[in-house]
């Protein structure tokens, strides 16, 4: 199961005392966030996915990744990855977090415990560029936290006690890497061990057991080309057979025994003062769940799919809502008309409700009929657009079917963010959901739109906060209310002291819109009383 940081309730606490439990941020070295693994028997779908497949995957790997339970599962409170043999074929499994729990800057541990690797089995816990999807590998960039196996490894008998870190990267146009290698006192394979990697704006610095692996500067990326390893990353865990790394090419040289299990007992994050997560499987704190990756262009493009039709789309320093970026989307003059565009794409199932919206800004009145919009598409499982079965806010575009916000258009203020919201429900048949910026320009335009803190999910529902708690004389008694609202769960509970550890519920009440009232007898030296939210 994963878990985050869980978030303080905030509410107002009643005459007898107020706690500002508001806006507590998580101290530098706290976890924040966890997958351990310790609910059903498959891999968290909301977080992880596979990669799937027998194409050697650039290495010459000789194994065939599937998402079959005999390969990859959930058990005892372990993700369970297991290569196996029938004759000269192989399987395994290999999964990652790809724009589901995405990270940048943090201190990363795993508990992984490796089998006897000898000779061909290649476990790796890694992560890649999440803009890997646009801008390919190795300008995506790559940092192997563990890997084991290799061919020197093999060469030198310490196959099951040599440990891998390693950089890549794209350099001048050319693939570059860094890393070294450790030997251990002794083999590690069968037992648990604790790999760590502290990624800080300055440098990326790995661990085996506390002992250091390897560590590269990272401080000046211009100098190295290494502006890869300032952007979100995401988790990959596989194990391979054979391939470029072992030195094993054909099934002949593989001596390994099988099956062979790859157990990982948790992946942890912990916040080292710059982190940042992001990701679909993230709540946002706001209410509803941001589904965006890098919804404020903090990071390029990374996340988006971009569709530049013959314009230009690219970050821009300025003008920003927040943060230092926002996105600008270009024509370029292009000859005819045209829609250069950034997406995302999710799964979705019919009747959900999706809310897109964000703020878009253009420098210069627009005069020459160009308009800019957020647009939900939804579409089925072979790829066609669907008619939206309701648009709640917005309109629905029956032409190019989607539900479709307000435009910045002719008759929008320059220099001004203008916000721009659609939501919609999911029809019938829908498998995906698609949200766009989208730059509509006619013949010749070159208008540029500037966009900003985008937000994609379910409609953020009205939060419910813990209520005021009054106070009042009945007879000797002391007399409790508070308002309710229908359906929602109060506890009323007290301290005797505010120095005591935890809040005592004597009472537990349903709320049914009018307000709950409770007499209670007066105590030698006072109590404090609460209403919580559970």
């Amino acid at each position: 199961m994963t878990t985050t940081r869980p978030l303080p309730r905030c509410g107002p606490l009643g005459p007898a005392v107020l706690l500002a439990l508001c806006g507590l941020a998580a101290p530098a070295n706290a976890q924040i966030w966890s997958e351990e693994f310790n609910a059903g028997s498959a891999p968290d779908s909301a977080v992880w996915s596979y990669d799937l497949g027998a194409s050697g995957w650039g290495n010459n790997e000789l194994q065939n990744y599937t998402n079959d339970p005999s390969n990859v599962r959930v058990e005892n409170g372990n993700l369970i990855i297991t290569a196996r043999r029938q004759g000269n074929n192989f399987t395994s499994a290999r999964v990652k977090t790809e724009n589901k729990l995405t990270f940048k800057y943090a201190t990363v541990e795993a508990r992984i415990k490796t089998p006897d690797l000898a000779d061909g089995l290649w476990p790796a816990f890694w992560t890649l560029g999440n803009d890997i999807s646009t801008v390919g590998w190795p300008r995506c960039g790559e940092i192997d936290v563990l890997e084991m196996g290799s061919a020197s490894a093999i060469s030198a008998n310490r196959v099951n006690r040599r440990v891998r870190s390693t950089a890549h990267w794209e350099s001048g146009g050319e693939f570059a890497n860094y890393g070294r290698s450790i030997d251990r006192p002794s083999d590690i394979d069968g037992t648990f061990h604790v790999y760590r990697m502290e990624w800080t704006p300055t440098a990326i610095t790995t661990y085996i057991d506390n002992v250091f692996i390897w560590s590269m500067d990272i401080s000046n990326p211009s100098s190295f080309d290494g502006e890869e390893f300032h952007k979100p990353h995401f988790f990959l865990l596989n194990m391979a057979v054979g391939g470029n790394y072992t030195g094993i090419l054909n099934s002949g040289g593989i001596t390994a025994p099988f099956p062979a299990e790859y157990v990982i007992d948790y992946v942890r994050i912990f916040d080292n003062g710059h982190t940042v997560l992001g990701g679909s499987s993230l709540s946002n704190p706001g209410g509803g769940d941001n589904l965006l990756a890098n919804p404020g262009f903090e990071e390029g493009t990374s996340g988006w799919t971009v569709n530049s039709g013959g314009g230009t789309i690219a970050t821009a320093g300025a003008p920003a809502r927040t943060g230092t970026s926002s996105l600008e989307i270009d024509n370029g003059g292009a000859g005819g008309w045209s829609s250069p565009n950034v997406v995302q794409s999710f799964p979705a199932s019919p009747g959900e409700t999706f809310n897109f919206n964000g703020y878009l800004r253009t420098t210069s009145p627009i005069t020459d009929g160009s308009l800019a919009l957020l647009k939900i598409v939804f579409r089925d499982s072979g790829g066609n657009d669907l008619l939206p079965a309701s648009a709640d806010v917005g309109t629905i575009n029956t032409s190019f079917p989607g539900v479709e916000s307000n435009t910045l258009d002719g008759s929008s203020p320059a220099n001004q963010w203008v916000f721009a919201e659609a939501q919609g429900e999911a029809p019938a048949g829908t498998a995906s959901v698609l949200f766009f910026v989208l730059n509509v320009n006619p013949p010749g335009s070159s208008t540029s739109i500037f966009v900003d803190d985008l937000e994609a999910g379910p409609p953020a529902a009205t939060p419910v906060i813990a209520p005021p708690l009054t106070a009042t004389r009945a007879g000797d008694d002391i007399e409790l209310s508070f308002p309710t609202q229908n359906g929602v769960v109060y506890e009323l509970a007290y301290k005797d002291s505010l120095t005591d550890a935890s809040w005592t519920v004597v009472d537990t009440i349903t709320g049914n819109g009018s307000p709950a009232v409770r007499t209670y007898p007066p105590t030698n030296g006072g109590r404090f009383y609460v209403v919580l939210i559970p």
